[in-house]
């Protein structure tokens, strides 16, 4: 039987305590895998708003445009609740941004390339009768792809904040 001294003791608690606060390289790559799915699968719903007048700032109808960001909001919550509840507490915050932003950022990729395909090919007009209207000339479907993936980015980030403050650990770790 092996007799331990103090210092033994104390190195012994310390790496058990940092493997449990550890989120393994397994858990952390599912979190990626899931966060890329959901965000295709978010950035395909949000896409199919396309071609009514309200997907863009100058349609009809804002409430379309709101819906979509519903769509965004909802894979972000089934995704971080799922990071909260395997990460260790104090730990939800690092691991949750990065992978809402993962989400965001596929999910912007997705409308834009949708934008960009949607506009070039299946609806032109849906956006260029409201653009001629507001600033006199057409835009280009780059520049409106490159809009809608900065708004979707911008509006992803600020969802996975208000998600990760309502998800957030009421008590600090210790130690």
């Amino acid at each position: 039987m092996e007799i331990l001294n103090e210092n033994d003791l104390i190195r012994n608690v310390r790496n058990e305590y940092a493997d449990r606060k550890k989120v393994s390289d397994g858990t952390r790559s599912d979190f990626y895998q899931k966060a890329i799915f959901l965000g295709l699968g978010s950035g395909a719903l949000m896409s199919f708003f396309l071609a009514t007048s309200g997907f863009y700032i100058t349609g009809e109808s804002a409430g379309i445009g709101f819906v979509k960001y519903l769509v965004l909001a909802a894979a972000l919550g089934v995704i971080l609740s799922q990071v909260k509840r395997r990460t260790p507490v104090g730990k939800t915050f690092k691991n949750g941004i990065v992978v809402g932003m993962l989400l965001s950022l596929v999910s912007a990729v997705t409308v834009a390339l949708l934008t960009i395909i949607v506009n070039t090919i299946v609806a032109p007009a849906t956006i260029h009768s409201y653009s001629e209207q507001g600033a006199g000339m057409p835009i280009s479907n780059i520049v409106l792809a490159g809009v809608t993936f900065v708004e979707g980015l911008v509006a992803g980030l600020i969802l996975t904040f208000i998600w990760l403050q309502i998800l957030k650990d009421r008590r600090s770790p210790k130690g």
